[in-house]
């Protein structure tokens, strides 16, 4: 449970780290590389962190809210029941990672990358931009993407079994070969 808050991590490798329940709340981790790290539990609400590496991390209840984080890259990292709200994640990689009942309210995820995720109830709402994402090959039955702006996205080949996208914008998104059925 290591307390690390307000610390400035930039550049910092961290791969491997076993830091579950740490919180590094206000901390800057810009260009910081957390592969393959576990960090289950632990509180990383508005952190500044462009270009952050979770790749292949563990973060299963992570929570964070508020964290800038354009550019960062959570490639097959496993993030279930994390809660990403109110975040900026404009261009971020998530290709292969686990978002299943992950949280995106409010949260900014333009041009990033959900190919091949796996997001059963995963929820996003609350004006969550979504806006030429691509989610193609994503897994999200059940998932609630209300009140969200995926213009332009590419959900090609989405399993969207069940999912509910009440108020959402979708004008101009790739829906080709998606399951849609209830």
């Amino acid at each position: 449970e290591a307390n690390l808050d307000g610390c400035d991590l930039s550049g910092a490798s961290l791969q491997g780290a076993q830091l579950s329940e740490a919180s590094l709340d206000g901390s800057k981790l810009t260009d910081c590389s957390f592969k393959a790290a576990t960090l289950d539990g632990a509180s990383l609400m508005e952190v500044r962190a462009e270009r952050v590496s979770f790749d292949y991390a563990s973060l299963h209840q992570t929570d964070f809210d508020g964290s800038e984080m354009s550019d960062a890259s959570f490639h097959k990292a496993k993030l279930q029941e994390a809660d990403l709200s109110n975040c900026r994640l404009d261009d971020a990689n998530f290709i292969g990672a686990v978002l299943e009942n992950t949280w995106f309210h409010a949260t900014s995820a333009a041009r990033a990358r959900f190919t091949e995720c796996k997001m059963k109830g995963f929820r996003a709402s609350d004006g969550c931009d979504l806006r030429e994402a691509q989610l193609s090959l994503i897994n999200a039955p059940a998932s609630q993407w209300e009140e969200s702006d995926l213009k332009g996205a590419d959900l090609s080949g989405a399993d969207l079994s069940g999912a509910d996208f009440s108020k959402s914008i979708l004008g101009q998104s790739n829906l080709f070969r998606a399951e849609l059925a209830q």
